[in-house]
């Protein structure tokens, strides 16, 4: 009886998925990120949901009319 080999699976393409969720980070000094902090208690809400609200009112100032993706 024969018996039949198992060939190599081949290789994922490398780089990274174009779904998902990203990540996106901002620099900051300390002194910032604290007031940061107080004004998303002040609004309260948390840091994301203050940044996203922020720039979609900046969007809508500087006249800029495409819709906003989902999060």
């Amino acid at each position: 009886m024969l018996e039949t080999a198992t060939m190599a699976r081949p290789k994922k393409k490398a780089g990274k998925p174009d779904h998902g969720p990203v990540v996106v980070n901002i620099k900051a000094s300390r002194e910032w990120k604290t007031w940061l902090d107080g004004l998303a208690v002040h609004c309260r809400t948390d840091i994301a949901k203050l940044i996203d609200r922020g720039l979609i009112l900046v969007a809508k100032a500087e006249g800029y009319d495409k819709e906003v993706p989902p999060r």
